[in-house]
Order: C-alpha cells, then structure tokens, then sequence
C-alpha cells in the first residue's frame, strides 16, 4: 500500500512511519523543511520525503500538487509551474501528465478552492 504521511517527523509520525515500512508499505512522508524524525527513520527506497509546509498546501493555490503512480513509479505533480515536485515518472508518461496538467489547470485550482471551502470539487476530464 502507498500511505501519504502528514506529521511525519513528530512523536506519532515517526513511529507509524517506522511501523508502515517495517510492513512493508510505501510512504512519501511530509516534513517540514530542514525538520528530522523525533526518532530515527531507516533509509529505505520505499520511503520518499517531501519537504514542505501543510499550510502553505491551504493558502497558496501555486503549491497545489497531486500524486501520480504508475505500477513501478509515484511522483507528485505540482501544478504551477508544472513539473514533478517529488519522485518519478517514465518520461513518456511524464510528458502526457504535464501536457495534461497545463490543459487542466484552471479547472484544478478551482477545485482546489472549491475543496478549501468545503464543497466537492467537479469531475475534470481524464488523460486521453
């Protein structure tokens, strides 16, 4: 299973990242930039960290990212400017997602702002 972890460097973060990755799963854990684990997290290729600040993910539209996975990779899609803020895609794949998310992204920041506000966001039309 692959487990987007908030909190990751605090007292619950960092041991339920320990205990998901001694289970086996796949975890992008948020941090807070140049913060650590309050207990030591082992170096893993299942582990991916981002660094950034949960509010700035409400207040700032250009900070709104989406996850992407394939069956071998995940990346998060930043939307402005577009590009991968973490992880990877096969380059193919890539180049459609960012053709994609250059059509799209007015509709995904109104969504953004919809979900902000407590509204469900509308259906935004798939990659063909």
């Amino acid at each position: 299973m692959r487990i987007f972890v908030t909190g990751s460097t605090g007292f619950i973060g960092s041991h339920f990242l320990r205990a998901a990755l001694a289970a086996g799963h796949e975890i992008i854990g948020l941090r807070y930039p140049g913060t650590q684990p309050v207990i030591p997290i082992p170096e893993s290729d299942r582990l991916t960290w981002v660094d950034g600040d949960l509010n700035t993910f409400f207040s700032d539209p250009s900070a709104f990212r989406f996850q992407l996975s394939d069956f071998s990779s995940t990346a998060l899609i930043q939307i402005n400017p577009p590009g991968v803020f973490a992880g990877s895609l096969p380059k193919k794949a890539l180049a459609m997602v960012i053709e994609w998310t250059v059509d799209h992204r007015d509709d995904l920041i109104h969504n953004w702002e919809e979900a902000k506000a407590g509204r469900l966001p509308k259906p935004v039309s798939p990659l063909e």
